[in-house]
């Protein structure tokens, strides 16, 4: 047997699955057991988890199109079948799921005693003897059924109708009422959220607002013989009970009311103390668990809103300390990631198709990006931006960076796969980092929470996402990121830029991955001492140098070296007094 706890912005389930496969998904149910997933980014048939022996379990991803996280293991991608080891936490769309084991317990070799099962969380008539049958002294049996029931309410989902209906009907079997209602005060009235009937005696018509009316204003329990019964509410009733239902602030936000009636008035048709301490104490139960909910919907929305943006892991941890979130300032690594061409596709490809291109590529972007501890702060169009380093300490935040950079790219080798039919070419991205201090913390409002950081750092690593597009280079860095990364990236610097809307030039590097093959260093020596000789004037000499990196397939590929050799032969066929060696990007 296993136990799932299942949590997303609409739901927050519990259950234990005895056996054979069990599905998670949007979709209705197929052959095998279905947890049905309110969540959009959740796939139709999503996830299929399998029982197995020694506390294992098998899952498959069952989806098209979305990858399941793993805690801090690897993605189940795909179509791929895995086994793993409980307890387990996984992610999918919105959606956290925790699957842990849930077998019998082993009977401890004690000669010990035992008592009667505990009871289900209802009350069916017959279950618990009410007051009416027992006096003032209940047994000890009884005392722990009534308490029992107490205990079961409390652990049902507070604020369902199942819930009010079940502490209605504890009002008739326990307290020996005819009629047990839960009132809920909205809008400045009553609303019956649940009613209970005997099976014996007359209904009443309804409930009393002059009993109300004086529990409302004093917020005490009150019960016995009504003092005048004039109103049609109170005809035929001979005793009465309310006790209100009260907020952590002390405000009534509901009562529980119950009625005897009946032909005659008899010294059964009363209501003694102790029946009103009853009552008191089911009505505290109510306030219990509408306050649990409220503690309940509270932590989903904080867990929804962290895990927006955080890894798992974290948001767990800023679950338990929200002052992480305070605005601070840090030294931050900040990637802007774009896809290129996104107005020309739109033109030719309908909104429906596009929008479903760009969500693919912005969950691929967004899995790779958690993969590596980064912060997803905001989605931008066809673009979006992520940061390191806060709000936790991440001594290798520029490195987290660069390496996932890199993997986007990559990552794109498959979307374009997967899309090349619909697009008729292939999806590219181009990637800008900057690392310098920001100040982090709420950037949205008080309506709209948005984490993330604010300064010159991100823009300038918003302006060098844009260069790549003038430059041809994939994935490009300033100079404060560069500085960050271990001898495991190669880099070349590509040119001395003033950026749009910045006063200060600075250097652009290009960087891949070091694996210490290929003649890419070799190509990158040739390419920073071309660009010497041009940032000097030198323009013939620097021709020369870059004409070998031009040569071949690796050469018309090879973005950077094209964009450089165009520079080189404009100055070269008009050479001018006033050249700059710094090259000027206007475009954001």
């Amino acid at each position: 047997m296993i136990r799932v706890n299942l949590l997303n912005e609409v739901q927050n389930v519990q259950l234990e699955h005895e056996r054979g496969p069990l599905e998670f998904g949007r979709g209705p149910q197929r052959h095998a057991t279905r947890c049905v997933v309110k969540d959009p980014f959740v796939s139709g048939n999503q996830l299929v988890v399998e029982e197995l022996p020694d506390n294992r379990v098998r899952l498959e991803n069952l989806s098209q199109r979305t990858v399941v996280q793993i805690g801090e293991a690897p993605p189940l991608a795909i179509g791929e079948t895995r086994e793993y080891v409980l307890p387990i936490r996984l992610a999918v769309g919105k959606t956290k799921i925790e699957i842990q084991p849930c077998g019998p317990v082993a009977a401890a070799d004690y000669d010990l005693e035992t008592v009667e099962r505990p009871t289900q969380p209802c009350c069916e008539p017959g279950d618990v003897r009410s007051l009416v049958a027992l006096g003032d002294a209940p047994s000890a049996e009884i005392l722990t059924r009534w308490f029992e029931t107490v205990v079961a309410l409390q652990r049902a989902a507070a604020g369902t109708p199942e819930f009010f209906d079940e502490t209605a009907r504890a009002l008739v079997t326990m307290v020996g009422l005819d009629v047990g209602m839960v009132l809920l005060r909205e809008g400045g009235d009553w609303r019956v959220a649940a009613r209970a009937e005997a099976e014996t005696g007359r209904a009443a018509r309804g409930f009393s607002r002059t009993v109300l009316k004086q529990l409302l204003d004093s917020k005490r329990t009150f019960f016995g013989l009504p003092a005048a019964r004039v109103t049609d509410s109170l005809k035929g009733i001979h005793a009465v009970v309310a006790s209100p239902v009260l907020r952590r602030d002390g405000e009534v936000v509901g009562s529980l009311y119950g009625v005897r009636n009946g032909r005659s008035p008899t010294p059964s048709t009363q209501i003694r103390p102790l029946e009103a301490k009853i009552v008191q104490l089911l009505a505290s139960t109510i306030a219990v668990g509408l306050a649990r909910q409220e503690q309940e919907a509270e932590a989903v929305r904080s867990r929804v809103q962290f895990e927006q943006f955080f890894s798992p892991v974290l948001a767990r941890e800023l679950a338990r300390n929200p002052n992480l979130l305070e605005g601070r300032e840090r030294l931050v690594t900040i990637l802007f990631a774009d896809l290129r061409g996104f107005s020309k596709l739109s033109e030719r490809i309908g909104p429906a198709e596009i929008c479903r291109i760009v969500s693919d590529v912005m969950d691929v972007l967004t899995t790779r990006i958690a993969e590596h501890h980064g912060v997803v702060v905001d989605y931008q169009g066809d673009g979006l931006m992520a940061m390191w380093n806060a709000p936790q300490d991440e001594p290798d935040h520029a490195e987290r960076a660069a390496r996932t950079g890199l993997l986007l790219i990559d990552d794109m080798t498959e979307v374009s796969r997967s899309w090349h039919r619909v697009v008729g070419a292939d999806l590219e991205i181009g990637v800008g980092i900057n690392t310098g201090s920001a100040q982090v913390g709420n950037i949205g409002s008080r309506r709209k929470f948005k984490y993330g950081p604010m300064g010159a750092t991100v823009n300038v690593a918003s302006r060098v996402e844009g260069a790549t597009k003038q430059l041809g280079a994939p994935v490009l860095v300033t100079n404060s990121t560069r500085a960050l990364l271990s001898e495991s990236f190669a880099s070349r610097r590509v040119c001395r830029a003033r950026l749009a809307g910045m006063q200060e030039p600075i250097d652009l590097f290009e960087i891949r991955a070091s694996d210490g093959s290929g003649d890419w260093p070799d190509r990158a020596r040739i390419f920073e001492a071309a660009l010497a000789e041009l940032e000097e004037g030198r323009f013939q000499e620097a021709w020369d140098t870059l004409f070998p990196l031009l040569a071949g397939d690796e050469g018309r590929r090879d973005g950077a070296s094209m964009n450089l050799a165009a520079r080189i032969m404009k100055h070269r066929s008009a050479p001018s007094e006033q050249f700059d060696p710094v090259l000027a990007l206007e475009k954001k």
